[in-house]
This record gives C-alpha cells, structure tokens and sequence, in this order.
C-alpha cells in the first residue's frame, strides 16, 4: 500500500513566484553592459550559503563596475521587484492544500537580501517548515537539507512531496524517498498532485 501524501514542500523561485534569479541578473548584467551577475559564480554561492555579508557582497559588484555600493543595492532591489512577482495561482493552491489538512514547507536556495523582499511580501506566513539555503549554510541539491526539511515534517519520506522548477535538484530528494513534481505551471501542479492522491 502506498503511504498516504501529507505534505506538500515547494521551491520559492519559478515556483511561489514568477520567475527564478536569472532574469533578474540578466537585466542588472545588461544595465551595467557587463557579465557582473553570475548565478554559478563563487559570490552569489557564498551569499546563497549565509557565509557573505551582503554588504561585503554589494562592495565586491561596486569594485567590477566602478559604482557605488549604494548604487549597486538600490539597483538590484529596483531590478527584482520589478520583475520577480507572486505566483499567486501557486500561492493559492498551497493555501488550499493547507485548508485540507496537509502540512506545507518551502525548501529554497536564496540569499538573505531576497529574503528580506519575500518576508515584506508575507510568502513565508503560511508555510512549515521553512527552510531556506541562506539560514542553515546548505544548498539543494545536497541532501542535508531535504533530509533537514523530513525531519521537521515529524513525517516519512514516501508521505512528502517536493516541487521544483529545475529539474537537477529533484534527484536528490527522490532518492531519499519523497515524492517529486518537475512545476511547469500550477494548473500541471494541481493535476499532478491529484494523481498523488493529494485531495485539492
């Protein structure tokens, strides 16, 4: 018998909202007519991590370019929250799920100035556990932090499961039991979870 679903973890970026960081650094790179940005770069990694100040991070971007620190932080906040939105049609499906009696998580790898923006726009309120890449120094996909979200659930792996946008950081989580939706959209989503028995 199968074990009965009784959590749903989401991804923040793609997935509770808009888009993912890359279009954001596209448009900051393009503003400064430079490749300054870089998702896989070793700065971004440190600040994902919680080992970067980002005051230490926005000198580091104002020495490439020749600006100011300050310039540096008001563009970037400029440029995400103009184009980073709350997938709301997510958002309310998770709302949903909760008012049926399952438990939602968020697992994410964001920076501590991101998450500073996210809990203005309240996307955390609702969800537990939270466990996000910048507060516990691991990133997906390494498995300490699926395995740090399961322990939090109180609940089995088979009895979780995890959405994400990137397809790469599903392995880990489905070699340690949970189940797992590759998000495309939240209709698919819906559809999807439906098909895990997940009443929504």
């Amino acid at each position: 018998m199968k074990p009965e679903i009784k959590c749903v973890i989401f991804d923040i970026g793609g997935v509770l909202l808009s888009e993912g960081i890359e279009p954001v650094f596209d448009a900051l790179n393009s503003k400064l007519g430079k490749t300054i940005f870089v998702r896989r770069g070793k700065l971004h990694s440190n600040l994902l991590k919680g080992k970067l100040n980002p005051d230490d991070y926005y000198d580091n971007i104002a020495k490439k370019t020749g600006k100011t620190p300050e310039y540096i932080k008001s563009l970037y906040f400029s440029t995400y929250t103009k184009i980073i939105k709350l997938n709301k049609k997510t958002i309310a499906l998770a709302k949903n799920a909760k008012r049926n009696g399952y438990k939602i998580g968020i697992i994410s790898n964001i920076t501590t100035p991101v998450k500073k923006v996210q809990e203005k726009w309240g996307i955390f309120d609702i969800f537990s556990p939270v466990i996000l890449s910048c507060d516990v120094g691991l990133m997906k996909p390494q498995k300490k932090i699926y395995q740090m979200a399961i322990k939090k659930t109180g609940l089995k792996p088979g009895e979780i499961v995890y959405t994400d946008d990137r397809k790469e950081l599903l392995d880990a989580p489905k070699k340690l039991g949970m189940k797992t939706i590759h998000f495309r959209n939240a209709a698919q989503l819906k559809r999807d979870l439906r098909k895990l028995g997940v009443k929504i």
